[in-house]
């Protein structure tokens, strides 16, 4: 009778079996490698950019002039950043 409680069953499922990751993509081609990484669909992430120094905590202190990098986090714990979106989306599969 209930459709959408099937879904919400299924989010809460995803939540306790897969982490939820935190994706922020900081420099000038910010926008370019967002649109690169979502491409795909990837349940579960936030996806956060910004093309200049930001004071958002998932995104302070992590803006270098000249260079687009992408951070792959879990709970504000990010791994090693990369330059290449390819290697961001190994590390949220």
């Amino acid at each position: 009778t209930f459709g959408s409680s099937y879904s919400n069953w299924a989010i809460l499922y995803l939540n306790q079996v897969v982490p939820f990751y935190e994706i922020a993509i900081v420099g000038e081609d910010s926008q370019q490698k967002a649109w690169d990484f979502n491409q795909e669909y990837h349940p579960n992430t936030l996806l956060i950019g910004s093309n200049t120094e930001s004071s958002l905590s998932l995104l302070e202190n992590k803006f270098t002039e000249g260079n687009t990098t992408v951070y792959v986090c879990v709970n504000k714990a990010c791994q090693l950043p990369t330059n290449d979106v390819t290697k961001a989306l190994t590390l949220v599969e």
